[in-house]
């Protein structure tokens, strides 16, 4: 059951991701500066819950984003897209912006649909053979 848990998760990952770059495209239309988008990402992701709650305007936010993302993403595929994310994000104007994140939606979404079919298959897969096996140990004990 963990093992269909750890499938779950990726697919839970690859969710926020998607949610992380939309909220950011739709806060940098809106007009809003990086230390506002990363207050707001602090307050609605857990991915980076791990930023200080008080934010010094001399501090790297870049290196802020990427050492939250190496500490709560253990999905190496997902962590690259995250330090993509990370590493691209106030760096450039509002149309290199909006290219990042589009480019960036595209790629989350294919790695969605891959950790959505492994979920399928290895998921009811791991979760049969759990059951399976915990019937036989009762079995066995019996």
């Amino acid at each position: 059951m963990s093992r269909s848990d750890s499938y779950r998760g990726k697919l839970t990952i690859c969710d926020e991701i998607l949610i992380i770059i939309r909220r950011t495209s739709s806060l940098i239309r809106s007009g809003c500066d990086t230390w506002e988008i990363i207050g707001e990402l602090k307050a609605e992701s857990v991915i980076f819950s791990e930023i200080p709650g008080e934010l010094s305007p001399d501090a790297d936010i870049n290196e802020l984003l990427l050492r939250s993302v190496e500490n709560s993403v253990t999905d190496s595929e997902a962590k690259t897209l995250l330090i993509r994310y990370c590493k691209e994000l106030g760096t450039s104007d509002y149309d290199g912006q909006m290219a990042m994140l589009s480019s960036l939606t595209e790629l989350a979404a294919e790695l969605r649909e891959r950790r959505s079919a492994e979920y399928a298959k290895y998921g009811r897969l791991y979760r049969a053979a759990g059951i399976l096996f915990g019937l036989m140990a009762g079995i066995a004990i019996i």
